[in-house]
């Protein structure tokens, strides 16, 4: 039984004996933030698209305010983070698990200090090579891969080859690690420059469109 009051604006519904009270304005509001949402959730999926075509990921202003948050400090709780970042727990959850499914966050670490942990000497050691076959670059690549010492390693344009950084204690544990490497890959030349002192050092990646977001 529907019987009608408050010129149409309020519908007292009977069912199962249940009195409710419907504001017709509540319900259209109700149904315009349903027509949000879902056109959110499609946007979003529209950017995850566009994102793997393109090759990068696509980002809103809510997501690189999450980034810079885990890229400060990653052990806080998602509901500290969603306090900063203006919103509730679980969207902010959500949008951190999305950005861990679609790879964008690779993983989470602690970050060890070099010096309390005995190995602050850093040494940035160029490579030249007249060797460029499959079989070589592999056998380099896993050698390199198996040294604890070395935290960057990358093929470079130019004259050097390949350039390494590696951590150590000292001078000492230095030459054993150029003498193991030396002695188990065919190099043309290897030179090592040392760090003096370490200017600037971070994690941290700049996040694309974070200036116009400020």
């Amino acid at each position: 039984m529907i019987a009608s009051a408050e010129i149409g604006l309020v519908q007292d519904i009977h069912n199962n004996g249940i009195l409710v009270k419907l504001d017709i304005f509540s319900l259209l509001s109700v149904f315009v933030l349903q027509i949000s949402n879902d056109f959110a959730c499609c946007l979003r999926s529209c950017r995850q698209f566009c994102s793997k075509l393109n090759g990068f990921y696509i980002m809103d202003k809510t997501d690189r305010k999450i980034l810079a948050e885990l890229q400060n400090n990653a052990a806080q709780p998602v509901a500290d983070i969603a306090r900063k970042v203006g919103l509730s727990v679980t969207p902010c959850w959500r949008r951190i698990q999305r950005m861990e499914e679609d790879g964008l966050i690779r993983k989470r670490v602690a970050l060890l200090d070099p010096q309390k942990m005995g190995v602050g000497m850093s040494v940035f050691v160029a490579v030249r090579t007249d060797q460029h076959n499959a079989d070589w670059l592999k056998k380099f690549a896993d050698m390199v891969a198996s040294m604890p010492e070395v935290v960057e390693f990358y093929r470079m344009s130019g004259e050097v080859d390949y350039l390494l950084r590696v951590v150590v204690p000292d001078m000492k544990a230095y030459d054993r690690f150029y003498q193991t490497l030396i002695a188990n890959v065919e190099l043309t030349d290897v030179s090592s420059s040392f760090a003096m002192e370490e200017i600037k050092y971070t994690t941290a990646l700049p996040l694309p469109g974070s200036e116009d977001a400020n």
